[in-house]
């Protein structure tokens, strides 16, 4: 023992000095470490990012798509909502056309990689230019961990606005570069007015963080010129020149000086209807929620809040207060209560602010002679980005591209049915409905304002949840489709009083009606009239109908999960396990990543007897399945051992899924764990379950109520034996949806 203890206590000493050592590499080379740091975090979110697919997002990003393929196709910048039935003439100030241009170019020639590329290097760009900016502050006091901690939370916050691509991207690099030119490399100055000229046609309505920018800087050199305040980076005397030729090639846009009205014309009550353009609520500058390392943007915005304002108290504590960063400060604050989305131009504004304040906390002072605790404290910041971001990529989605979100199937369909007219949709889909449907079909509106107001937004959310709102708008406009979410079941009544709108497509998150007046040929071809599109298993419609309706949908759209899903149901509800054998085994091999396709055939082959295959589709379900679902599938893996006589098995998978004491569970399933509960030896668990069985058993389940009551005397005269009491296949084999 005392051997023993020795070679622990050598073992322990031998991991302390290592770690002692560590941690004094470290604390004598933080530079060094820092850029080790920062170089692995930037190649990590450059695999994130290139790994993430495009996803729906608001499907603003589409919107802009379509403006770019009509501006090479026109020769003409899009100026009016050309994609529109509502007002076609309606002129507008397009901001952001050189994004649309450049972005559908790329598109074309790489496609949606292209893309991903394209949102890849913006977000990347911008977060170098903000670890430069950091580094080039912090390293004066070699203050490795602050430098972590900082990074990590810029990082955090400014990656969780760059899962779409958006005129916004552009933004924050263009704000990240003037600030690292004007705080760090002020010779480069010259350049801003060109960095200019592409920031106004890429993203002209941030005019206004731009001249923040630059206003800010131009005031303090004057100031500092006054006061004799040394500026710590030499600036010639045409320093505030070119920053004025900055505001004069803001001007140079198709639009010319008239961008600068663009930040003005938002519609008054728009933030009734978007939610990003709403205030930021107060708690959640000031509200920071950690869990098991994990931050959200939330968190770091809160977190890059507090530190703002420590900075600015800090910098007038000790009267050394930077008057360009005082003015980001105050006019980032604006921009923050003026809309949610506007956080991130907050974060960036206030980023100069605290890096010099990072200057004069020197943390290496706080830890010197604890090498441990800095070390730890190290390690544990260091892994927040990586855990935070990480833990959000999913590389089972499709790749480059993820339309599991969006109405492709309906598009498709409508495309391929060379119908032209008009469609409503809700705004939130119409950019990537004009995308695949312009010029043969246009919409009533998408999320762009201008040119849409407070009145359409009104008007289409009115004519989707209304009964007169939706009277009205098919009055008013001459309407041939309609797409609707079936998650707005409510819809159902309201498309009632217009009964020449037939369903005609559906797919697993859409439904879409044809008028069938102006669109004959695609109504008469409908599969799906005698259906209810919103609830495809509704009990009030014949289920001979159903079936008839499903498998003539499926002939014909064979890559709708619903439909198979939906057909699958209703014939396993009508007992008619062999014909729904075909289409369920179809079901799996199209749609592999579905766990009711696996569940539903292992239903199937459980009813008839095939248990042993079952399982093997029972197992793959759970394996793609959350929490709660792999419990209800164990249930019915339990239930397969149990028919195959592998009591213990099943009764471990019983014990698993089932709560015998605390929730209402089947008659069948409790005899099922009483029984193979006895079989391993849990008596006493299993006279419990036998009782409550007698106790809530109704005539339904008059056999199973005799076979526990002879569990009961048996188990009373201990006498319990497996062959005693026969074994009950055809009442126990039963599942429960």
């Amino acid at each position: 023992m005392d051997i023993t203890l020795d070679s622990l206590h050598r073992a322990s000493r031998h991991v302390s000095d290592t770690l002692g050592k560590a941690a004094r590499h470290v604390q004598e080379n933080p530079v060094g470490y820092a850029r080790l740091y920062a170089i692995s975090l930037v190649l990590f979110i450059l695999i994130y990012q290139l790994l993430m697919p495009i996803v729906k997002g608001d499907t603003d990003m589409w919107y802009h798509l379509n403006g770019g393929r009509y501006f090479w196709n026109t020769g003409e910048v899009p100026i009016t909502p050309f994609f529109s039935f509502l007002h076609p003439d309606r002129e507008w100030i397009n901001y952001f056309w050189g994004f649309q241009a450049s972005i559908y170019k790329v598109y074309e020639w790489f496609d949606y990689q292209g893309l991903v590329i394209i949102r890849t290097l913006l977000l990347v760009g911008t977060l170098t230019l903000v670890m430069r900016i950091l580094f080039e502050h912090v390293w004066e006091h070699r203050n490795l961990i602050l430098f972590i901690l900082l990074t990590s939370v810029f990082v955090i916050f400014i990656e969780s606005r760059g899962y779409q691509l958006r005129p916004h991207l552009v933004s924050y690099l263009m704000i990240s570069l003037f600030l690292f030119i004007l705080e760090l490399r002020p010779k480069w100055t010259p350049i801003l007015p060109i960095l200019t000229t592409i920031w106004v046609n890429v993203h002209g309505v941030e005019w206004v963080v731009g001249g923040l920018i630059c206003g800010a800087y131009f005031i303090e050199y004057f100031t500092n010129q006054r006061f004799n305040v040394d500026p710590g980076q030499k600036r010639s005397r045409f320093f505030p020149i070119w920053l004025l030729l900055c505001g004069v090639a803001t001007g140079l846009n198709p639009h010319g000086f008239d961008v600068l009205l663009a930040s003005f014309s938002t519609p008054e009550l728009i933030t009734e209807f978007i939610q990003e353009m709403r205030p930021i609520p107060p708690e959640a500058l000031h509200t920071i929620v950690i869990n098991d390392l994990i931050f959200s943007h939330t968190d770091t915005l809160a977190v890059i809040c507090i530190l703002a304002i420590i900075a600015v108290i800090k910098s007038i504590y000790i009267r050394s207060p930077r008057i360009s960063h005082l003015i980001m400060f105050a006019g980032g604050a604006y921009l923050l209560f003026r809309g949610t989305r506007l956080a991130w131009e907050w974060a960036l504004l206030v980023l100069p602010l605290i890096a010099t304040w990072s200057q004069t906390f020197n943390w290496n002072k706080q830890t010197r002679g604890n090498n441990h605790t800095y070390l730890l404290i190290i390690t544990v910041v260091a892994i927040i980005p990586f855990a935070s971001i990480g833990q959000k990529l999913d590389t089972s989605l499709p790749y480059p591209f993820d339309n599991t979100e969006l109405p492709t199937e309906i598009t498709q369909f409508i495309s391929e049915s060379g119908a032209k007219g008009n469609i409503l949709v809700p705004p939130s889909y119409g950019g990537y409905i004009q995308w695949e449907l312009y010029p043969y079909i246009l919409i009533h509106s998408d999320m762009e304002f201008p040119p849409f107001d407070e009145h359409d937004f009104t008007e289409i959310r009115n004519a989707f949840n209304t009964d007169q709102g939706f009277l009205s708008a098919t009055q008013k406009y001459h309407v041939d489709f309609i797409v609707v979410q079936r998650s707005h079941k409510y819809f159902r009544n309201i498309i009632k009083s217009k009964p020449e709108f037939i369903p005609v497509i559906f797919d697993d998150l859409y439904i879409l009606y044809a008028n069938s007046a102006s669109q004959p040929a695609i109504t008469a071809k409908s599969k799906i009239k005698e259906l209810n599109p919103f609830n495809l298993i509704d009990k009030s419609i014949d289920a001979d109908t159903a079936v008839h309706a499903l498998k003539s949908f499926i002939e014909s759209q064979p890559n709708i999960f619903r439909s198979y899903h939906a057909l699958v149901r209703i014939l396993i509800d009508s007992q008619r396990f062999d014909e729904a054998l075909p289409y369920a085994q179809t079901m799996a091999k199209r749609f592999p990543d579905k766990p009711n396709a696996h569940f539903l055939l292992g239903n199937i082959l459980e009813n008839s007897e095939q248990c042993q295959e079952a399982i093997v589709h029972y197992e793959r379900a759970t394996n793609i399945s959350n929490k709660q679902s792999k419990l209800f599938i164990n249930k019915h893996i339990g239930t397969c051992h149990y028919l195959l006589k592998d009591f213990p098995t099943a009764y471990d998978y019983l014990n698993r899924s089932l709560d015998p004491f605390m929730a209402i569970e089947a008659i069948e399933d409790l005899y099922q764990l009483a029984f193979t509960g006895l079989v391993v030896g849990q008596t006493h668990q299993a006279e419990i379950i036998l009782n409550s069985i007698l106790q809530q058993s109704t005539e339904e389940h008059e056999e199973i109520r005799l076979q526990a009551q002879a569990l009961l005397e048996n188990i009373d005269r201990g006498e319990f034996d497996i062959g005693f009491t026969d074994w009950m296949k055809d009442p126990l084999n039963l599942t429960h949806e």
